[in-house]
């Protein structure tokens, strides 16, 4: 070791070229440094380093490599290969690569490859590659291939495939493939595909938001997960046990039928299709216990002349009778299809009549049993 830190000292000491230039615009410098202000060149606005090896190193320029066992200050801009087992500083532009054991910064714009342990940051835009074991935040627009452990933040636009494990913030604009754990946020605009493991958010959607929950101020595309909302008109194909806009009509549902006994339900009216949400009681009596379902249906409807609305709607209904008997399992499931006829008797109640088909089935069997017409009665609420 004490060779190596006299070598090292001596290497200081040497009148390198770098140290012999007096022109005004020295070029290809070779910088060494143990700290910044023990090295073999000074800092100026005028010196170019092209070869930077040390601990921790303060340069003016670099264009070439520069690698430190822990941090490097580059006060002007970065073209080249930048490595350190700490952090990374640049005060102007990068382009090139830039490596970083935990934080690398970049004020201006960052152009090719930016790997930071736990966060990078520009303070302009980010173009190429940008991966953070937390977080990636850039001031302006990120375009390529983003990968956050944490969250990715976007001040402006983004585009090209974003991964975030938690969260993923777009500040206008977002074109390409986006996916994170929990939240997908695009401020104005969504174009592409929008994947979360719990809410997407964005203003405009052109393209696919797929998520438990979908929120978006208004589009065109398609919204698949359990609850869509748009404030405004939505042009294109919503799948979810709840889609609904702000014109959506929320209706108390209250049923019996031969399938079941007495049914109560939510039913989520837009302007030609709908969804109902309920929960049912569909066997009863002294020998039969006590029973419950869960259930949902969608469909769509079509006033008719007069008064009169028909609609059409296919189920899927949970049942547990909570013992199991000859002629039905503890646990199961039914498919069903209805048409329906409604008809108002006022203006906060309407008569609905229901026909149909159903068939049930056990989680853990094949085949269907009990299969046959079905009858539904009940009201309408608000």
């Amino acid at each position: 070791m004490k060779q190596i830190i006299g070598l090292w000292a001596a290497l200081l000491l040497l009148p390198t070229p770098a140290l012999a230039q007096t022109h005004r615009h020295p070029q290809g410098g070779i910088h060494l440094s143990l700290w910044p202000g023990l090295s073999t060149g000074r800092v100026d606005t005028l010196r170019t380093t092209s070869f930077n090896l040390g601990l921790v190193s303060r340069l003016h320029r670099l264009e070439g490599v520069g690698i430190n066992l822990l941090g490097g200050i580059t006060a002007a801009d970065v073209r080249g290969l930048q490595a350190a087992g700490l952090f990374q500083l640049t005060g102007g532009r990068l382009t090139g690569v830039q490596l970083s054991g935990i934080t690398g910064v970049v004020s201006q714009s960052a152009s090719g490859i930016a790997l930071a342990g736990l966060v990078q940051i520009a303070g302009g835009h980010a173009r190429g590659v940008t991966i953070a074991g937390l977080t990636n935040i850039v001031g302006e627009d990120g375009d390529g291939v983003m990968t956050g452990g944490l969250i990715n933040f976007i001040g402006k636009n983004g585009s090209g495939l974003h991964l975030a494990g938690v969260a993923s913030l777009v500040g206008d604009r977002f074109t390409g493939l986006s996916v994170t754990g929990l939240l997908n946020i695009a401020g104005d605009r969504m174009q592409g595909v929008q994947l979360s493991g719990l809410i997407n958010i964005t203003g405009q959607l052109r393209g696919l938001q797929l998520a438990p929950f979908n929120l978006a101020e208004t589009g065109t595309g398609i919204q698949i997960g359990l609850v869509n909302y748009s404030r405004k008109a939505f042009k294109g194909v919503r799948l979810g046990l709840i889609n609904a806009t702000p014109q959506t009509r929320l209706q108390l549902m209250l049923l019996g039928g031969t399938r079941t006994k007495l049914n109560a339900a939510l039913r989520f009216k837009n302007r030609r299709s709908y969804t109902v949400v309920g929960a049912g009681y569909p066997y009863g009596g002294f020998d039969e216990g006590f029973s419950g379902s869960l259930f949902y249906r969608a469909g769509l409807y079509l006033p008719l002349s007069g008064r009169l609305t028909l609609s059409g709607d296919v189920g899927y209904q949970h049942l547990e009778t909570f013992r199991a008997t000859a002629s039905r399992p503890r646990r199961f499931f039914a498919l069903q299809g209805r048409v329906n006829l409604e008809y108002p008797l006022g203006k906060q109640i309407a008569l609905l009549l229901s026909g149909g088909y159903g068939a049930s089935r056990a989680y853990n069997r094949r085949g269907f049993f009990d299969p046959g017409l079905l009858a539904e009665a009940g009201v309408v609420l608000f």
